[in-house]
């Protein structure tokens, strides 16, 4: 599977790569949150925020699927198999584990451990979205991006104010 991948890096002696399919499944995942999904579950907000949460969105599944993947590769390592890297790809992920597992016991471990992280990472961001109040990630975001647009404003404003020397017309204009 490291054909056709680029490296991203090394966690824990592990090459993390990223095949060619992977941008396609990132690019339709994030199309379809920010172009159905967001604009439904969230309405009124505009296109840039909605691709901003789709984006983000399709990083942080594939970030799960990173994290279930180092729960594999990480097991095997304890038990003396070495991993040479891991892959991400259209479909999920592949751990390349370079021998067989040399008990049931070591198998069971590292088949087991995947689920069970996915689990946690399951039940984390269940207890971030029950915590915090209805909406208070989607509005911090929106509030961010408010913020940097009326920041943006004000520099065009003086700028304006500068260079027409009236300050009535530069707030209208900017």
């Amino acid at each position: 599977m490291t054909q056709g991948s680029l490296k991203l890096g090394t966690l824990a002696g592990i090459d993390i790569r990223v095949h060619y399919t992977w941008f396609f499944a990132f690019v339709l995942i994030a199309w379809s949150l920010a172009l159905g999904y967001f604009p439904t579950a969230n309405a009124g907000l505009g296109a840039g925020t909605y691709w901003v949460l789709g984006v983000v969105s399709a990083l942080l599944l594939f970030g799960s699927v990173l994290v279930h993947e180092l729960g594999h590769s990480l097991v095997a390592g304890a038990r003396g198999i070495r991993v040479d890297s891991i892959t991400l790809f259209i479909f999920g992920g592949v751990s390349n584990i370079t021998k067989e597992a040399s008990t049931a016991r070591d198998e069971f471990l590292i088949a087991v451990v995947g689920p069970v992280t996915s689990l946690v990472l399951a039940g984390l961001f269940w207890a971030i979205g029950h915590v915090l109040p209805a909406g208070t990630a989607l509005s911090a975001g929106r509030n961010l991006l408010a913020t940097y647009t009326a920041r943006r404003l004000g520099v065009i404003e003086k700028r304006l104010w500068r260079k027409l020397r009236r300050n009535t017309c530069s707030t209208r204009c900017a």
